[in-house]
Order: structure tokens, then C-alpha cells, then sequence
């Protein structure tokens, strides 16, 4: 987690100084406090991934570009060699297996819901696609008023420029890959 957290601090630096942002001014654009952006960016807190998607989504950047560190050409990825990112009281994690690099624009991971795990996503980039294959129980989305089912072996994708929630709704763990492709 120490490595992932000084990745998120560093790139967020990084990148707020690129676009010549102050902190009062990302503060402004992400709906997140200067002091717990200045706490991120100094590496003395664990931001969950709802806090990370409202800092991508403020800065219109993709959720690995903050957390990455350049990958080789080729590489053989494993579970075990991805930290995890928790939300939900750690009733939701992801493992990000392929994060979006330059030139690249979609980002893919392996998340998981236990019973009654949500995971409460702010709108994306406008253009931004989620591309969603259950593999193990049933997962309900929101979008706005709507509200999805899908089960094991089916997909969804749906336009993700708009708030949308994941929820576990049953007593079944609900696995899931999820695709984000950024337009």
C-alpha cells in the first residue's frame, strides 16, 4: 500500500503542476477538500477509490495515470503483484491488471463485491465507456434512476458520463472485469 500511495502522491503533484493547478483550484475541480488533496499529495493517507475518481474525473485523467508507474513493453501481470485498491469497508476491491498508459486509452480490472458491497462512481469524461462481464453472481447498477441486473455470464456496457453506482445486493460474492475505455 506504501508504494501505491507514494505513486498517487507523486503523480498527483506531477500532474496538478503540469496543468498549473493550485491546490484551492483542484480543490475547486474535484469537490475534495485542499487539505485532504495536500494530505494525498504528500502521501499521509490512503484515498479510497471514490476520492480517486472525482480527482481523475476533476483533472480528466484516467484512474491508473494517477496511480501507475511505467510498465515495460511486455510483461506477464499476476494477482499477487497488483496492490489492491479498497472501498466499501474493504467489502469492494479491484485489482487494476492493465492501467491506461500513454497512447493507450482504457484501463481493465478484475473487482470483486462481497454481500452488500457498493462502490459509488462520479461521472466520467464525457465519451468514457464501461464494458462490464460478470463472471460470479448477480451485480446491480444504477444509473441515474435506473437500475440493472446482470448475472453471471452476461455483459453491460453503458456510457459512463454520468454518476453510477455497483452494488452487491445479494448474499453471494459478485466477481466482475471491468473495462473503462476513455474516448
Amino acid at each position: 500500500m506504501e508504494n501505491l500511495n507514494k505513486n498517487i502522491s507523486q503523480n498527483l503533484k506531477k500532474i496538478r503542476q503540469e496543468k498549473k493547478l493550485s491546490l484551492d483550484k483542484l480543490a475547486e475541480i474535484t469537490n475534495i477538500s485542499k487539505s485532504m488533496l495536500g494530505q494525498i499529495e504528500r502521501g499521509e493517507t490512503n484515498p479510497t477509490i471514490s476520492t480517486l475518481w472525482k480527482i481523475t474525473t476533476g483533472l480528466r485523467i484516467s484512474l491508473t495515470e494517477l496511480i501507475e508507474t511505467t510498465l515495460p513493453s511486455k510483461s506477464l501481470i499476476t494477482r499477487k503483484d497488483i496492490i489492491p485498491l479498497f472501498e466499501d469497508d474493504k467489502r469492494v476491491y479491484s485489482y487494476p491488471f492493465f492501467r491506461n498508459n500513454i497512447g493507450k486509452n482504457f484501463e481493465m480490472m478484475q473487482v470483486y463485491l462481497e454481500p452488500g458491497g457498493k462502490l459509488n462512481s462520479t461521472a466520467h469524461i464525457t465519451g468514457t465507456k464501461e464494458y462490464i462481464i460478470v463472471f460470479e453472481g448477480e451485480l446491480t447498477i444504477y444509473l441515474d434512476s435506473e437500475e440493472y441486473k446482470i448475472s453471471a455470464n452476461q455483459a453491460f456496457q453503458f456510457n459512463a458520463d454520468k454518476n453510477h453506482t455497483y452494488e452487491n445486493r445479494t448474499n453471494q460474492l459478485v466477481s466482475l472485469c471491468m473495462l473503462v475505455y476513455y474516448f
